[in-house]
């Protein structure tokens, strides 16, 4: 059997409420970026028994099961944890491939959609005639090894301890089929390089794998494909807000302050930096958002700024004069209430709390990506330098939305700790320089990982070869693996390819083939 591995991002960050005065999102308050999980195909997650291709009826397939896997793999003595995952057989027959996905940065139970054909999972196991499995990605949902995110359970939160569960998983899980091949290969961009020998294709949708502290480019592809008016508009806003808010006028400062719903006790910085809070929306679009019924938050925000007496502005915009006030009223008027909920906007909504609970408790992934953007990832999403244009204010900087950031989630360990390791994760993984056999990268024009891609405009590095494909379509984040993303004939025709790549890449591998060539002569 063929151990395809499949995840977005890193195989390595909000569903739990911890007690530091979350948001509804999760998150601690208005600065702190919103998590940017797998997305999920339209409709709930699937539940209940399914029929094999065979018409057998087999488990429900949200029953969970369990793996023993070591808290630390260097050190046995720490003893083991116990690992949640998802199976599917509906499509399996004997030879097929096994397609295993680690889901990252979140609650996995949710995520039962992954071990079907409404994504690219599925649709590969589907063709191939393959076993499905999702992981649970350690200190997320609940797979910990300790019972608390505490900082000192969290050093162990690490791409390494992450790659080798993977590792574990494929050598020491027991399933209900003959596994009659282990091949070699890879699960993630970065497990490729550090254990090139365990899974055979290695499949990564908006894959990130160039670390960096300073990631103002996030915010890149928003600028060049959101409305050309809303990004004039945006820009001329920040470029004025900013200009008041390093400047003396004390006045001034007060009346922008007014005008987004804010007084004078709060910081220029609370209020420039919350500001991308309108901005953030992006990250929730998908291909199908709008034909669906979806949230289309993000395009309600640009039509506040930009549609005035039923008239819509030409793509200038209608200039600061009239996008600062309608841009306050949008904002304290409807963002406000939305993002702050039930959550006092006086007292932790903008600024959060200090107030520190003994035992950090489990599921909140909001805290675990944190620790790793603070220790090995990096990518603070903070206003373009001079002489770029931006549409977040330059009032947020690494100073401010990582050095201060991870120390008021991580004060035990921060500052001291310094800056995120981002330059050895490079070094160790290869970053742009990543080259593998059988890989394959597929990513969206308009996703706001792009920039820290293989398909980055900002460098030309990443070149797309026949053993390390790279695709680039006009989808959002991880747009491709949702099959429902094909309405945008790009990610179609990603997934089309995607799926003649694995179906030749597994026809090339002989005990694969022979054991297929067996399966159709009995």
């Amino acid at each position: 059997m063929v151990l395809l591995g499949i995840r977005s991002l890193f195989t390595a960050a909000l569903l739990a409420l911890s007690v530091r005065g979350k948001l509804p999102d999760g998150r601690a308050h208005l600065n702190v970026p919103p998590h940017s999980p797998p997305p999920l195909p339209p409709g709930p997650p699937p539940t209940g028994p399914v029929t094999h291709v065979n018409g057998s009826v087999l488990a429900d397939i949200s029953t969970v099961y369990y793996l023993d896997i070591p808290v630390d793999h260097n050190d046995a003595s720490l003893g083991t944890f116990s690992t949640r995952y998802w199976v599917n057989y509906e499509y399996y027959e004997p030879g097929g491939p096994i397609i295993f996905m680690n889901m990252g940065e979140v609650n996995a139970e949710g995520y039962t959609h992954y071990i079907t054909n409404s994504t690219i999972n599925g649709m590969i196991a589907q063709q191939e005639s393959g076993l499905l499995i999702i992981m649970e990605h350690r200190f997320y949902g609940e797979s910990n090894p300790f019972p608390n995110l505490n900082e000192d359970s969290l050093w162990y939160l690490t791409i390494e301890q992450a790659i080798q569960d993977n590792v574990y998983f494929a050598r020491n899980v027991k399933l209900d089929v003959d596994i009659r091949y282990v091949p070699r290969g890879a699960l993630t961009a970065f497990q490729k390089v550090a254990e090139p020998d365990v899974f055979y294709i290695h499949y990564g949708s908006s894959a990130v794998i160039q670390t960096q502290v300073d990631f103002h480019e996030y915010f890149t592809p928003i600028r060049q494909n959101m409305p050309a008016n809303c990004s004039a508009d945006v820009q001329a806003v920040i470029a004025y807000i900013d200009e008041v808010f390093m400047g003396t006028n004390e006045t001034a400062m007060d009346e922008i302050k007014e005008t987004f719903g804010y007084d004078s006790s709060y910081t220029n910085y609370d209020v420039a930096g919350s500001l991308r809070n309108n901005v953030w929306a992006w990250q929730s679009l998908q291909p199908y958002t709008q034909s669906d019924g979806g949230e289309l938050t993000f395009y309600e925000f640009c039509d506040a700024l930009e549609v005035k007496g039923g008239e819509v502005s030409g793509p200038e915009g209608w200039g600061v004069d009239y996008a600062l006030p309608a841009w306050g009223a949008y904002f304290s008027g409807v963002s406000l209430a939305k993002i702050c909920g039930d959550v006092d906007l006086r007292a932790e909504c903008v600024k959060g709390t200090a107030e520190e609970p003994a035992d950090h408790p489990v599921d909140d992934a909001g805290r675990a990506w944190t620790w790793q953007t603070c220790t090995q990832f990096g990518w603070g999403q903070i206003g373009a330098p001079e002489g770029e244009p931006t549409i977040v204010s330059r009032l947020t900087t690494v100073e401010t939305d990582v050095v201060d950031y991870c120390a008021y989630y991580f004060p035990e360990n921060f500052p001291d700790y310094g800056l995120p390791r981002t330059n050895e994760t490079n070094a160790r993984y290869g970053g742009w320089t990543m080259q593998g056999e059988r890989m394959i990268f597929g990513n969206g024009n308009n996703d706001t990982w792009r920039e820290a891609s293989m398909s980055a405009q900002q460098t030309d590095i990443p070149v797309s070869t026949v053993s390390q494909p790279i695709f680039l379509g006009n989808g959002f984040h991880c747009s491709e693996v949702i099959a429902r993303a094909s309405v945008d004939p790009t990610v179609a025709q990603i997934q089309q390819q995607i799926l003649e790549i694995v179906g030749g890449w597994l026809g090339d591998w002989d005990a694969y083939s022979e054991e297929r060539r067996r399966k159709r002569e009995t």
